[in-house]
């Protein structure tokens, strides 16, 4: 029974009926972490849903009044929604733009609106949450890790914080999303697969510049960023390096000067807001200044005590890069280059931090940090339990020519019993010994030449 079952997965019918119940689990998965998520919806759902329902065609005056009746009776039912709707149309405008130029979410919830109504908005969230779990483990997977460790790394992703964040009723899962697709495009580039993945990586941006724009750049340059500080470990892989480097950095770029012809909102709007508590306050002369000299250092201060005396965080991270040096060393990809991709991608969220230095947005901004103590944490395990199950190596057992044949056969992997002119395998090849006086291949065995590679000289 066993055999027959092993026998249908190999085919393509069974590999389908795999993929299929892996995604149905990890839907199951989204569902019930949904039911125990604490926060569904807040105030930023209220701009989603009224850019989504602009996208339908409806004006944004009614637009905005329908999603606030909606946001007011989901938050108090006791509310009266013609009177606590209209309080979103004095709404600073400056504050509207930020939202009203993300459009990522609201896209993908106004093809359900004319079907369910504001039931819309729990689709496009499953839709993205179980999207983030199919790309998150097809990327890990590419990372060397096994196929079960990967599916364990998404339902870890699931049970993190992450997790909660993707049923959030926001562009988390789809932001989650995007970054999963950037390392399934790099780890693609690496592979020698450079267009798909070049194009992967372009398509993962662009959706994370529509979805939760400020993670467009910073992923981007963080991709960049992981390929040059790799760059002397890159050896027979400098094109992918090469390639990886021109990729994010036209990608950082490119959002600037999108930004730039469109009119998007940047980082000194971010930070007004952010000073004028949602433009409500007078208008700071100079955010740089207060936001980034006078309040940034206090805050860096007052986090790094706290990570000293709860170093946990740390900790993880740490054994998470163990596990996907692991996971890249099981798949032949520069070590270097893997955790400093997965670090880059982690550090993402830090930077947002550091630009954007309030408390209250720290979980939400460092979601990407889970992401690599998610993966690193299953290939960690698999690891182990690979370690455990593996057969221990016999020791070499001496051969019949003596101890010199004993060496040679040592380093040819096959226990001390090669002689000149055997056939042999050395790293999956047949190769046939050089018919040289035996003491003179001695050396060059243990120099790693002569057995390494075919002798055309020999038999075929």
């Amino acid at each position: 029974m066993r055999q027959r079952v092993q026998a249908w997965s190999t085919t393509r019918t069974g590999r389908a009926g795999i993929a299929a119940g892996g995604v149905v689990g990890l839907a199951l998965v989204w569902l019930a972490r949904w039911r125990t998520s604490p926060l569904h919806a807040s105030s930023d759902t209220y701009w989603y849903y009224a850019q989504a329902l602009r996208l339908t065609g409806m004006s944004r005056h009614a637009a905005m009044l329908r999603a606030g009746g909606w946001w007011c009776r989901l938050f108090d039912p006791r509310l009266d929604p013609t009177t606590c709707a209209p309080m979103w149309l004095r709404i600073s405008p400056r504050y509207r733009h930020i939202f009203f130029t993300r459009i990522g979410f609201p896209s993908v919830i106004a093809p359900f609106v004319p079907l369910v109504g504001h039931h819309a908005i729990f689709l496009a969230t499953l839709v993205l949450g179980v999207g983030f779990g199919v790309a998150f483990t097809i990327a890990v997977r590419l990372f060397g890790a096994p196929w079960p460790a990967a599916w364990s790394a998404a339902v870890l992703a699931y049970a993190l914080p992450s997790g909660a964040w993707t049923a959030w009723y926001g562009p988390a899962g789809g932001m989650l999303l995007g970054t999963s697709l950037t390392l399934i495009g790099s780890v693609l580039v690496v592979r020698g697969r450079t267009w798909p993945g070049v194009g992967v990586i372009v398509a993962a941006l662009a959706w994370l510049g529509a979805d939760d724009p400020a993670y467009a750049p910073t992923t981007a340059a963080a991709l960049a960023l992981a390929a040059v500080l790799a760059w002397p470990r890159w050896r027979a892989r400098r094109r992918a390096g090469v390639v990886l480097v021109g990729t994010g950095t036209a990608g950082v770029v490119g959002w600037f000067v999108v930004a730039k012809v469109a009119g998007l909102p940047g980082l000194r709007t971010t930070l007004e807001d952010l000073l004028t508590q949602h433009f409500t306050h007078p208008s700071v002369p100079d955010p740089y200044r207060v936001a980034l000299l006078d309040r940034l250092p206090g805050f860096v201060q007052v986090q790094a005590v706290a990570l000293i005396h709860s170093p946990m965080p740390v900790v993880v991270a740490a054994a998470g890069l163990v596990g996907l040096v692991w996971a890249s060393r099981r798949a032949g990809l520069p070590l270097a280059w893997t955790w400093l991709t997965w670090a880059g991608v982690a550090a993402t969220g830090v930077v947002l931090v550091l630009v954007h230095p309030l408390v209250s947005q720290m979980p939400r901004l460092l979601i990407p940090f889970w992401l690599e103590v998610a993966a690193g944490i299953a290939c960690l395990v698999a690891a182990a339990w690979e370690t455990i199950r593996s057969p221990r190596r016999p020791a070499v057992p001496a051969g019949p020519g003596g101890p010199d044949l004993d060496r040679v056969g040592a380093a040819l992997g096959t226990g001390g019993s090669a002689l000149p002119g055997d056939r042999v395998v050395v790293q999956a090849r047949e190769v046939v010994t050089h018919p040289v006086p035996f003491r003179a291949q001695v050396p060059q065995v243990l120099r790693g030449g002569l057995y390494g590679k075919p002798d055309p000289t020999g038999d075929p």
